[in-house]
């Protein structure tokens, strides 16, 4: 495999939170005073993060004014190397892409926050396409949208779940597993961007 586009998944691998529903939301919906109990939170943000209600109709169903949006955005870190990787990727890569599993505006507001926007030749967010991963349509979607051939793109995920049925369809797929977090053996797998930038290199 020569040039490559590389699809890197948003949450567990440019963001450091791999849960951010459980381990940023909640939390923050408690320290402000609305509805942090999780089941009753996943009933809203399902639907929002499939495009199904906006982004202020999530913020209302969990009794908190839209107007703390990007206070809470500001909780989210990038992975450690995220930001130089995306900004100078190794030289195979001809495209970059994202993939995440989040509102439209939240995704794209966090691209903002962290001067990441313009790297990215597209991002697929589930609250525009209406299709969370790991729904096999998300993938050929995303196909469709490349322009390039299953085989000449490679997913990265944290998540086994996520990256199987990526697998199936042809793409190249690495499982993202930094200190702290164990990956399986059914993927090839990497703790870090710089392992990351040596895999695909060495595969060239």
């Amino acid at each position: 495999m020569s040039d490559i586009a590389l699809i890197l998944d948003a949450m567990g691998v440019i963001y450091s939170c791999g849960d951010d529903v459980g381990e940023l939301l909640v939390p923050f919906l408690r320290d402000k005073g609305g509805q942090s109990n999780l089941d009753k939170v996943r009933r809203f943000y399902v639907p929002a993060s499939l495009g199904q209600i906006s982004a202020d109709d999530f913020w209302r169903g969990v009794d908190l004014s839209a107007d703390l949006e990007e206070e809470y955005l500001a909780r989210y870190r990038l992975s450690d190397g995220a930001a130089e990787f995306i900004r100078c990727p190794p030289e195979r890569v001809a495209s970059l892409w994202g993939l995440s599993n989040d509102l439209e505006r939240w995704s794209r507001r966090l691209r903002e926050r962290n001067d990441l926007a313009e790297y990215f030749a597209g991002f697929l967010a589930s609250g525009e396409i209406g299709i969370r991963k790991p729904d096999p349509r998300v993938f050929q979607m995303l196909l469709d949208r490349i322009g390039r051939p299953a085989g000449e793109c490679v997913f990265v995920d944290d998540r086994a779940v996520n990256l199987r049925p990526a697998a199936e369809l042809g793409l190249g797929v690495i499982q993202f597993c930094p200190a702290g977090r164990t990956g399986g053996e059914e993927f090839p797998t990497v703790g870090s961007f710089a392992e990351l930038a040596e895999l695909l290199e060495k595969d060239r």
